[in-house]
């Protein structure tokens, strides 16, 4: 088990439900910070997934723990993010589509996702062709 030292870092975590049921993946520039606030939330019942928060209620706090599957700088959460929720296919996430959420929540995105920055048009990684568009993996 890591230390909130070492979890005082930019990363993407797992909240799994240790009964092998399912995963929440989320991003964070403090992994500690971020896993007090879920838990927080979670045991006030006011956390804003209803998946993750149903499976907390249900199971209780015991059956679920934190585990960190990358450490990243900070302008690589998102790319990371995706990456993670592609492979592990967490079905407490709500939402799939990091960049998307991003873009329709806050608006605007970093200057590198937009194709024009007067029509504000999304532009994906390189890699979301292969995620997304069926391509092989590049090599």
């Amino acid at each position: 088990m890591l230390t909130q030292k070492e979890l005082d870092r930019p990363g993407i975590y797992v909240i799994n439900n240790k009964m092998g049921l399912h995963k929440y993946v989320g991003q964070s520039y403090n992994i500690w910070r971020r896993w007090k606030k879920h838990r927080d939330l979670l045991r006030k019942n006011k956390h804003n997934n209803p998946y993750l928060q149903n499976a907390w209620n249900k199971y209780g706090e015991r059956n679920f723990n934190l585990e960190v599957v990358e450490f990243c700088k900070d302008y690589e959460l998102n790319d990371k993010e995706q990456y993670w929720i592609e492979r592990l296919k967490p079905e407490y996430n709500i939402i799939k589509n990091v960049f998307e959420f991003w873009y329709t929540t806050h608006g605007k995105i970093k200057k590198e996702y937009f194709d024009n920055k007067d029509e504000e048009i999304f532009i994906r990684p390189t890699w979301h062709a292969w995620v997304y568009g069926g391509q092989d993996t590049p090599t």
